[in-house]
């Protein structure tokens, strides 16, 4: 008996540093929630810039031309975000204001002389949010709301001159422009589709530590859950320098696991690692769960333009229509990940372009699938893959050159991309993309009439497509 007891200890001293490296690296990633977060931010920016030219270049043989050219822009914008999320609310909603504004001025003389100046104002307001709300385990309702609304004005005044001096014609052309739209979706679901990116972060910055030989003690997965927890949150406190919020983010982190036991009190090295791991380790966008939902919306767009000279133009778009979804997201383990998505959607798209042209009504049927993995065998390393295709029909009451405007076409793609992290000066990115499209019914009149709102929302291609690409990148930091 006392020797089948050293026997098993024996096994148990061998086989424990395994447990404590495994019980890390099986940390179940797709069981992580949130805690309860709540985020509110205003930023506000401005920039503007100015170029001019002022010479004397060479024109065609009987002299030169002289091209004083002046510009002025500049910009300021707002925008307002709101973040929810408990068990019962996934919450995201952002407005966004912009106004811009540009003056320019310019003198060409080459024998006749042209004078122009030129004025814009541009003002724009955004407006979405998306919730859920769940009432009853998965069981959800979701809401979708939003709107824009978008004017410019512009002037462009112009004199125009003879070789003799004398004004030829001395105009002011003005336009405006309105846009705006407003939509709203009410649906249903069932399923909860969590971010775990945090946990990942967490998890492998656990590793580093534990490859360092940091680590006093295994944590468990109730201290990498709070750990990870804590870090939620404090990646969602909002601080007006990002330096003050990285060194709360080591000084909580750090004190969090020393009084844990999990790491020793005043180990610079610990430190380092988190500091490293926030400033400079990928944080990939992982998800887990799955949700199904099928939406009804209804949107309303509307535009209207005059000019000096011209008939004020008016038209309006109203869109009916229902999307189903399906996304299924897994950590399969800390380093795999893998997704499954499928949308189907039908819409119902009416145009009246008053004075323009008659109504149109078009009908437009949608299927799009996709799928792919993800690695992440370290905080700096990631490859993914994806796949997937997608088939469109769109019928129409419109006609062109006496034939109906329609089209039928699919789609099939495949991509990938790389980061590699070499250095905190060197890192390399990389992506390459293949693409397969086929009109099946190759009837050129969609992409040759003149739709308005929708004139240039459909892919243009031949008969039969294939397309391709390749982008590699290499940063290297000299300081």
């Amino acid at each position: 008996m006392k020797q089948l007891k050293q026997t098993i200890w024996t096994i148990a001293i061998v086989l424990l540093p395994f447990s404590i490296f495994a019980q890390i690296e099986s940390y179940p990633i797709k069981d992580y929630k949130l805690p309860v977060i709540k985020r509110t931010s205003l930023d506000l920016g401005f920039s503007t810039n100015s170029n001019g030219l002022n010479g004397k270049v060479k024109g065609n043989p009987s002299g030169k031309a002289t091209d004083n050219r002046f510009n002025f822009n500049g910009s300021g914008d707002a925008s307002w975000n709101y973040y929810f999320q408990n068990h019962k609310w996934q919450t995201n909603s952002y407005a966004y204001s912009n106004i811009s504004g540009d003056i320019g001025t310019s003198d060409y003389k080459q024998g006749s002389e042209i004078k122009t100046s030129s004025s814009q104002l541009n003002t724009s307001i955004h407006a979405y949010s998306s919730s859920l709300y769940y009432f009853r385990d998965k069981l959800f309702i979701s809401l979708s709301p939003g709107g824009s609304i978008n004017y410019d004005r512009s002037k462009l005044s112009g004199t125009y001159k003879d070789n003799s001096g004398a004004i030829i014609s001395d105009d002011d052309i003005y336009s405006n422009s309105t846009f705006s739209n407003a939509g709203m979706g009410v649906g249903i679901g069932y399923g909860r589709i969590e971010p775990v990116p945090d946990v990942h972060k967490i998890v492998f910055t656990l590793l580093d530590l534990k490859k360092s030989g940091r680590l006093l003690k295994e944590p468990s997965t109730d201290e990498i859950t709070q750990i990870s927890q804590a870090f939620s949150t404090l990646r969602n406190e909002r601080f007006f320098d990002d330096r003050e919020q990285k060194i709360r983010y080591v000084k909580v982190i750090d004190s969090l696991i020393t009084t844990m036991g999990i790491t020793a009190k005043g180990d610079i090295g610990v430190s380092t690692t988190l500091y490293d791991n926030i400033c400079y380790a990928y944080m990939p966008s992982r998800y887990s769960g799955y949700r199904i939902s099928l939406e009804p919306r209804g949107d309303y767009f509307d535009h209207t333009y005059t000019r000096t000279g011209q008939d004020r133009y008016s038209s309006h778009l109203v869109t009916l229509g229902v999307n189903a979804n399906l996304i299924y997201e897994t950590p399969i383990n800390i380093y795999w990940q893998r997704n499954l998505s499928m949308n189907i959607s039908y819409t119902d798209r009416t145009i009246d372009s008053k004075n323009y042209s008659p109504t149109s009504k078009y009908k437009v049927s949608e299927i799009n699938l996709s799928g792919g993995y993800g690695y992440y065998p370290n905080t700096r390393t990631n490859l993914k893959i994806s796949f997937g295709g997608r088939y469109r029909n769109i019928d129409s009451d419109e006609t062109y050159n006496g034939m109906p405007v329609g089209l039928k076409y699919g789609e099939f793609f495949a991509n990938g991309s790389l980061y590699y992290y070499l250095s905190p000066k060197v890192r390399i990115d990389a992506s390459a993309q293949l693409a397969y499209k086929t009109n099946i019914d190759a009837n050129i009149n969609m992409y040759e009439s003149s739709l308005q709102f929708d004139k240039n929302a459909y892919d243009k291609f031949t008969t039969k497509e294939l397309s391709y690409g390749f982008e590699a990148k290499l940063t290297y930091a000299i300081f």
